[in-house]
Order: structure tokens, then sequence, then C-alpha cells
């Protein structure tokens, strides 16, 4: 909490004193819940679904333990939709160098489709890796707001 105080003196028997306590709180953002109901609709109505959940460890291909609960929705969106086929392409920020993140993505978007072929059982046939590195931004590179933003998965319906 910050205390803020501000006063004016009108005069030797008159002084005006203002108080404010200024608490910071954690914004909350009321995030939509994305499981396969939501990622169907995207791609019903778009063709494709960026998921900027789908976490790995720094510079690798290496999902983190928080992304297997949204991998799981992977899972069942295409259980759901039998039919469907995608691309699975993977996205970087522009740290590092163009052929470093241009194989990074590919990695990382052939990580997704492995995990879903040997964990969840989903038909290799259905899903086709791809990377574009950091050739299709969602934002600048400029902030890690930014970067966070450009490090992504997108799956796109593919014939």
């Amino acid at each position: 909490a910050h205390l803020v105080v501000g006063g004016t003196r009108y005069s030797a028997d008159l002084q005006v004193v203002l108080v404010d306590i200024i608490v910071e709180e954690q914004l909350a953002t009321d995030r939509i819940r994305i499981d396969a109901d939501w990622m169907r609709a995207r791609l019903e109505a778009e063709g494709r679904v960026d998921l900027q959940d789908l976490l790995f460890d720094t510079d690798s291909d290496r999902l983190q333990e928080a992304s297997l609960p949204l991998l799981k929705e992977v899972a069942t969106l295409l259980v759901n939709m039998p039919d469907i086929k995608l691309f699975v392409v993977g996205h970087t920020d522009m740290t590092g160098g163009l052929e470093h993140n241009l194989g990074l993505s590919r990695r990382r978007a052939a990580e997704v489709v492995r995990s879903l072929v040997e964990e969840h059982d989903i038909d290799p046939g259905r899903l086709d890796p791809h990377g574009c590195g950091p050739l299709a931004p969602l934002a600048g590179n400029h902030s890690e707001a930014g970067r966070q933003k450009n490090r992504r998965v997108t799956l796109v319906a593919r014939p």
C-alpha cells in the first residue's frame, strides 16, 4: 500500500489535509477459458486458433507441465472433431537469429504433435507440424509483453 498525503495551510488555525491510501492488487483478468468447445468455435469461424498458453522452457522444445491441461483440451477437440486435420504451427519471438528461431518453432510444433500422438492416441496423419519462427508476429517485439504474445502455437484447419 502507498500513502499519499497532501495539504494546504490556509491560516494559523485552518489546515486542510488530504490522505489517499493506494492499495495495489493484481488485476483480475477474467480470462476466457480455453477448452475444446472454445477452440472448435474458433476453428469453425476463423479456421485457426492461437494457443499462447502452450508453454515451453526457454530456448527449448520441452513443454512445461503447466501446458498439459491445455494439451488435453486439444486432444479432446480432436476426438470431438474426428474429421478435422490440422497444421500445428510453432511461433517464436525475435530474440535470437532467424534460422535458430525457425528450427526452434518447428521442433516445438513437432513436440506438440508428438505429445498428442503418443500421450493422447491421436492419429498422426491428422497433424502436420510446421514452424515459422518470428515471421508472423501478433505484436511488436520491443517489449516482453509483445514477445510473449508472439511465442505461441497456432492450430490451422487444413484440407
